[in-house]
């Protein structure tokens, strides 16, 4: 699986160590972050993320995230995902979210890639960051349905002010395009060859890592917000 810290790591281990307060110090070991979900036509949930484990390499931490939804009451089953540190960056696995139960692909084999969006603590506006790839298949029995993201066009805007439940909290805004091609042979869901661009924003804190999220595609925009941290 290639990671950005591949890529970043050479240049770490001669960078001088910021002792800025930076998301790892809210990020540990036990720690349960929580994001609200508003989506198309007001519907409402939440995303609960449990920091699981922490292994370090070099300078580079990975974080080991369980991520749980809330929607209407009804709590669905864990998927995961990864987040990254270090002393100059701060990285979260592109997320393709594809689980076999939720399409009806139960046992299906699972093939995965992903790259990681990665914020340096540097970035400035005029900033272009890095782009990030993420595919999937599930494969079962003749079926499949496979999900390919490129996000790229990832640049840093303008300085914001968030008010969030956990007070005002001065971020960075960085707009992105999002190409996501799907294909699908399924023979309860029919077969697809689709592709999309979503267009979205991010706003990012040196402190609280991503405190807000913003997508619009064809079906409306979804909007999180980071509510607490425990």
């Amino acid at each position: 699986m290639k990671h950005w810290l591949t890529v970043l790591l050479p240049f770490t281990l001669c960078s001088a160590i910021n002792f800025v307060v930076h998301p790892e110090t809210k990020y540990k070991k036990g720690a349960v972050i929580q994001f609200t979900y508003i989506s198309t036509g007001g519907l409402l949930l939440k995303a609960r993320e449990e920091v699981v484990s922490e292994i370090k390499n070099g300078d580079v931490t990975t974080l080991n995230i369980k991520v749980t939804t809330i929607d209407g009451g009804k709590v669905s089953d864990p998927s995961w995902t990864k987040k990254y540190y270090d002393h100059n960056h701060w990285a979260q696995d592109v997320a393709i979210g594809m689980r076999p139960d939720q399409q009806a692909m139960e046992g299906a084999s699972v093939a995965e890639f992903s790259d990681s969006l990665v914020y340096p603590y540097s970035m400035k506006i005029g900033d272009t960051l890095r782009t990030a790839h993420g595919y999937e298949k599930l494969s079962l029995k003749g079926d499949f349905w496979e999900m390919d993201r490129f996000y790229y066009n990832r640049k840093v805007m303008e300085r914001d002010t968030i008010q969030t439940p956990l007070g005002k909290i001065p971020t960075l805004r960085i707009e992105y395009k999002c190409s996501s091609h799907t294909k699908r042979k399924h023979k309860y869901m029919g077969d697809a060859d689709e592709t999309e661009i979503h267009y979205g924003s991010v706003w990012f804190s040196n402190e609280y890592g991503v405190v807000q999220t913003e997508v619009t595609d064809r079906f409306g925009v979804t909007k999180s917000t980071l509510e607490s941290i425990k």
